[in-house]
């Protein structure tokens, strides 16, 4: 049977794989509210001028600050955090009217 998984490998020829490092010798820590699964989704942004990094961190079941009458509750959230620097990480405003229906005619 080994040499099946040896076939399978030398059939399928050179591969290409691109993935990138993060420092751990220095890593950048950041933190978010408590139980709303903050880290689930994080990803790199820069401007279009190459001015500024930041770490966009989802946090799925956050209660977001954009509008304390909504009914909708953990509706989660996307915090923006400074790349290089120890300023807080900062809530995305998305939607700040809750939950919406719109009728088509």
């Amino acid at each position: 049977m080994a040499w099946l998984w040896v076939a399978v490998v030398i059939a399928s020829g050179p591969m290409c794989c691109f993935s990138f490092n993060l420092d751990v010798e220095n890593p950048a820590v950041f933190s978010g509210p408590e139980g709303s699964y903050f880290g689930f989704s994080v990803d790199f942004f820069k401007t279009a001028n190459n001015q500024k990094s930041d770490v966009l961190i989802g946090a799925p079941r956050a209660n977001s600050t954009g509008s304390p009458s909504s009914s909708v509750v953990e509706r989660g959230a996307v915090y923006s955090c400074p790349w290089g620097s120890s300023a807080a990480c900062q809530q995305l405003q998305f939607d700040v009217t809750g939950a919406t229906t719109t009728l088509l005619h």
